[in-house]
C-alpha cells in the first residue's frame, strides 16, 4: 500500500466469523519498568487470538482456554488476564501457562482493565461484573494487584516465578448493578463507573475511584470511594491524561460530557456541544492526548486544537463503533461487530507526526460551540 494514508479494513480470521463477533480487544501497556510483546489481542466468545507483524496466533477449547470469554486485558508481560461469563479471571500465557486467579460465584465479568500505579510501582487489575440489566449481584468488583503480572512458567531474576495474588477482595457496595466502564489516570488510579439497578427503570450512575494506602507492616490498603452519582444514563468514560487538565470524559445517549472527579457533584457538568455526535459508544485518548470518541453518527476526533470527523471512508463504515485501541507504534485500531479497522497514516510522518494535510484528506473540520479543550 506504500505510503498511502486511510482506512484499512479487516476480518478476523475466517473460522472465527462465525463465533458471533469480536467481543473486546487490547493492546499491552508499556511503562518505564516494563515493555511488552507488541501487537493487537482480539477475543470472541470461544477464541483468543494475537495478531503481530501481519502474523496470527489463536487458541481455542481445544488449547485449554476457558469460555465463554467476556472481556480480555494485556499485562505487562506476555500473560493476558481473561474474564468469562461465568465470572472467572484467568491469566493466560498459552495452553501449558493459565491459571485461574478469582471465580466469583453468580455473575459474569463485565470489563477487564489493567493499569499501573506509579507511587506505589504495583500493577492494577480491576474486574467489573455483572450484566447490564440483571440486578442479580452486588458486587461491584474485584480488584487484583501486586506481582501478578509475570507469567507462569518463565524465569524473573533467576527464579521461577508464577502469578500471586497479594489482594484479592470482591467490593460490594450494598445495591445491585453492573459495572459499566473502568479507567486509569496518569498516576495508574482507577475510575469506575457504576450502574445502580435497584431501580431499573430509573438507574443511577455511580463514580468510584480507588484509594490505595499501604499499613505500618508494609501491607498494602485499598478502598473504593463513590464521589459522584448521576441520573442522566452515562454508557462510557475515558481519563484525561495530560499535565494542564484532568478529569473524566463520560460518554451519554446525549452526546460527550466532562466531570471533575474532585468535585462531589449529581450533574454531569460541561457537555461537549459536538453537532451530530448523538449516543456515544467508545472514548479513548491516544499517545499524542487526541480524544477519539465513537458516536451514532461516526468516529470524531479533536486533534490540533479543534474536532474533526472522519468521513473517508464513506457511508457508515465508522458509525457505532465498540472499541478504539492503540498499539506501540501508534496506530489506531477500531472495532464493529466481526471486522476491525487500523488507520494508517503516511509512513514518512513517523509516530505522532500526522500533518495537517493528511488530517484534512480523511476528515472535515466541525464546527462546535464546546468550551476549548486543553489537550
Amino acid at each position: 500500500m506504500g505510503s498511502a494514508s486511510g482506512w484499512v479494513a479487516s476480518q478476523l480470521p475466517e473460522d472465527d466469523l462465525e463465533l458471533g463477533g469480536i467481543i473486546d480487544v487490547d493492546v499491552p501497556p508499556q511503562t518505564e519498568r516494563h515493555r511488552a510483546e507488541g501487537g493487537v489481542w482480539f477475543a470472541t466468545k470461544k477464541s483468543l487470538l494475537h495478531l503481530h507483524q501481519k502474523m496470527w496466533r489463536r487458541w481455542s477449547h481445544d488449547d485449554g482456554l476457558p469460555a465463554p470469554l467476556s472481556a480480555i486485558a494485556c499485562g505487562l508481560s506476555d500473560a493476558v488476564y481473561l474474564g468469562t461469563e461465568k465470572g472467572e479471571i484467568y491469566s493466560w500465557s498459552g495452553p501449558e501457562h493459565h491459571k485461574l486467579l478469582e471465580q466469583i460465584p453468580d455473575t459474569g465479568i463485565s470489563c477487564l482493565r489493567l493499569g499501573y500505579h506509579r507511587q506505589t510501582h504495583q500493577p492494577l487489575l480491576v474486574a467489573g461484573c455483572g450484566t447490564p440489566y440483571t440486578p442479580s449481584h452486588d458486587n461491584l468488583c474485584v480488584t487484583l494487584y501486586g506481582d501478578i503480572l509475570t507469567s507462569s512458567g518463565r524465569e524473573r531474576r533467576g527464579q521461577a516465578s508464577a502469578p500471586s495474588i497479594v489482594h484479592s477482595e470482591p467490593l460490594s457496595t450494598g445495591t445491585r448493578g453492573s459495572t459499566v466502564d473502568i479507567t486509569f489516570n496518569a498516576a495508574g488510579i482507577p475510575h469506575l463507573l457504576f450502574r445502580d439497578n435497584r431501580y431499573p427503570d430509573k438507574p443511577s450512575f455511580i463514580f468510584h475511584r480507588l484509594r490505595f494506602r499501604r499499613r505500618t507492616k508494609g501491607e498494602a490498603s485499598i478502598q473504593w470511594h463513590a464521589f459522584s452519582i448521576i441520573k442522566t444514563p452515562c454508557t462510557t468514560i475515558e481519563y484525561m491524561r495530560t499535565q494542564r487538565s484532568s478529569g473524566l470524559w463520560v460518554g451519554t445517549p446525549g452526546g460527550l460530557y466532562y466531570l471533575n472527579p474532585s468535585k462531589h457533584s449529581s450533574n454531569l457538568g460541561i457537555l461537549l456541544n459536538i453537532p451530530s455526535t448523538g449516543p456515544v459508544y467508545d472514548i479513548f485518548q491516544d499517545s499524542r492526548n487526541w480524544l477519539w470518541v465513537s458516536g451514532h453518527e461516526g468516529l470524531f476526533l479533536h486533534a490540533k486544537s479543534r474536532w474533526w470527523r472522519f468521513i473517508d471512508p464513506p457511508g457508515d463504515i465508522l458509525f457505532k463503533l465498540d472499541r478504539i485501541v492503540e498499539d506501540q507504534m501508534g496506530n489506531i485500531y477500531v472495532v464493529r461487530g466481526d471486522q476491525y479497522f487500523w488507520l494508517k497514516w503516511s509512513d514518512h510522518f513517523g509516530r505522532g507526526g500526522v500533518s495537517l494535510n493528511t488530517l484534512k484528506k480523511l476528515t472535515e473540520p466541525v464546527k462546535t460551540t464546546a468550551a476549548s479543550l486543553s489537550l
